[in-house]
């Protein structure tokens, strides 16, 4: 795996994972600063999901591309804002090009990466990104 898809990689699990103190050269941090927490960690968010081999199996899932604009879903407002805020964080993560092309509608794998590449990068998820589900419920004494 290039070092530079690997970098992306380990920045985005670091910053989802609630147990790992992020380092500061973590490019999701320097967006959030820029944009917000917000929008930058739910579009990422989006996008690491759709590369999570553990979401592979739910129906929707299509291996060619993540859909920005669900029709049956989504009104022409709501998807202007979605466009926006990707376009966005495209621009303040330009790290996420190593890995992804936004187009219009959708977002798919960029076009230099092989499917040996995309397997890998599966893989990494797969094996790095083992967050256990917080218990939130109350401990009795």
């Amino acid at each position: 795996m290039k070092p530079k898809i690997q970098k992306l990689l380990t920045d985005m699990i670091d910053n989802f994972d609630y147990r790992v103190v992020v380092k500061p050269d973590n490019c999701l941090i320097r967006a959030q600063k820029e944009i917000g927490i917000r929008m930058a960690n739910s579009r990422v968010l989006n996008l690491f999901g759709w590369i999570n081999p553990r979401n592979h199996n739910l129906p929707d899932f299509n291996p060619n591309k993540y859909v920005i604009y669900e029709r049956e879903f989504m009104s022409k407002e709501g998807f202007e804002r979605a466009s926006r805020e990707f376009k966005l964080v495209f621009e303040k993560i330009p790290e996420l090009n190593y890995i992804f092309k936004l187009k219009e509608e959708h977002v798919e794998f960029n076009a230099s990466l092989s499917k040996n590449d995309i397997e890998e990068i599966y893989e990494f998820v797969k094996t790095n990104y083992n967050v256990p589900i917080r218990d939130f419920q109350r401990r009795t004494r």
